[in-house]
């Protein structure tokens, strides 16, 4: 037999919807279908698969499926019992009765949401997906986004079932998220279909009757505050009241120890927080006392330049004036010898002439040459040759200034 399950979930998410931010990661994050399970879900299912026995159940996941930013994203956030299944070769199905029940629970307490999957409990039989499970699946639930939940609470062991690609057939999840909200609507129906069967005694009041003057047993029920006054209590309304009582005391101890796990987070985060600052202001501090000291390397920096600037003017100076003195030098010996020569030409007086027989000995003067030697002790340039000879001369033209010279007679 097929069912056909409400599926007008949106697909495009509110302009204002965000991601639940309290979450815990279980397994990878499948990037095909993101799943998200609210912590009062996830809770009440094993408490489902606990009770009674803890043999095989069914039951229906509800919520929402969106798409966020091209990212398919699945938001469990109820589920219900199967009620009325029957075995079908040794496995649990669901029947008629069972829908109708599950029909009539989402008008109650999840109108605005959808039936996004379904949930098998096979105790002792781990997560391992049955060909049976998979038939089933592909039969009634045909949506892309629509979940298989296994479940084993004997193990504690749970997984999600997803389409592959081509929607032939199912693959494991690789993950999913449990996040955290109040979630009234399933709390509602968590008080309501509790699965914890506590023995209590019954508060018992004793009033007088109207006529007969006897007593009778009044039983409060927390239904719009009203009183019933019942000669014999009825044994479920005892455990109904009893176990929504027992539900409201988890509820409240997981509320405070959340607000207790917040508080911690936030007093944890005051003090990575204060220790950081002080940290950035230890390094402030540090670049500061380093600024000044570059600054003051900067300052004896400038100044060494401009010391070796100032040097480096004062030698170029001194160099130039060197230069400036060797090439005044030069160009005054360059000049001697013609002004010599001129001076004598002009005067008409001609060197004495050496006597024969006598040898002399000449210290070259500046402005001296062999020429001028020649014509002075010889009254001719043409015994150069016999100086050079006398001398030991090669070169007619280097002679040095103090050189000794031997000038032999005529």
């Amino acid at each position: 037999m097929q069912y056909e399950f409400p599926t007008d979930g949106s697909e495009n998410a509110p302009k204002d919807f965000k991601f639940p931010a309290n979450i815990k990661q279980m397994g990878n994050v499948d990037k095909d279908l993101k799943i998200y399970m609210e912590d009062y879900v996830y809770t009440y299912l094993y408490q489902y698969a606990r009770s009674y026995g803890g043999g095989e159940k069914l039951a229906v996941l509800v919520g929402r499926y969106v798409i966020v930013d091209n990212a398919q994203v699945v938001l469990i956030s109820g589920a219900i019992q199967a009620k009325d299944t029957v075995k079908d070769k040794d496995t649990e199905v669901f029947t008629e009765e069972s829908w109708n029940y599950i029909n009539r629970q989402m008008a109650t307490y999840f109108k605005d949401l959808c039936i996004i999957g379904w949930v098998h409990i096979q105790p002792d039989f781990g997560t391992y997906l049955m060909a049976k499970d998979e038939l089933f699946h592909r039969q009634c639930f045909k949506e892309m986004w629509q979940l298989l939940f296994v479940m084993d609470q004997s193990e504690r062991a749970d997984g999600f079932y997803i389409y592959n690609k081509d929607k032939a057939s199912l693959r494991s999840a690789r993950g999913y998220f449990i996040y955290y909200d109040k979630n009234e609507m399933m709390q509602s129906y968590m008080i309501e279909n509790s699965t914890i069967k506590p023995r209590a005694a019954l508060e018992e009041v004793v009033v007088e009757g109207k006529s007969s003057g006897k007593t009778a047993v009044q039983r409060l029920l927390g239904i719009a505050g009203r009183r019933k006054v019942v000669e014999k209590p009825d044994e479920s309304d005892i455990d109904r009241i009893d176990a929504a009582s027992r539900i409201r005391k988890v509820l409240r101890k997981k509320e405070e120890d959340r607000d207790r796990e917040n508080k911690n987070k936030y007093v944890a985060l005051t003090v990575v927080c204060g220790t950081l600052c002080f940290a950035c202001l230890m390094m402030c501090a540090n670049l500061l006392s380093n600024r000044d000291r570059i600054n003051r390397l900067e300052e004896e920096l400038t100044s060494v330049q401009k010391s070796y600037t100032a040097m480096n003017e004062i030698v170029e100076n001194t160099t130039a004036q060197v230069f400036a003195n060797q090439n005044n030098n030069l160009s005054t010996e360059n000049t001697e010898l013609p002004n010599k020569e001129q001076l004598e030409v002009q005067s008409g007086e001609e060197p004495a002439a050496q006597e024969d027989g006598e040898t002399q000995v000449y210290y070259v003067e500046a402005g001296d040459s062999l020429w001028y030697i020649s014509r002075k002790f010889y009254g001719t340039d043409k015994k150069v040759g016999l100086i050079m000879e006398a001398n030991g001369l090669k070169d007619e033209n280097l002679i040095f200034l103090g050189d000794k010279l031997v000038i032999p007679s005529k």
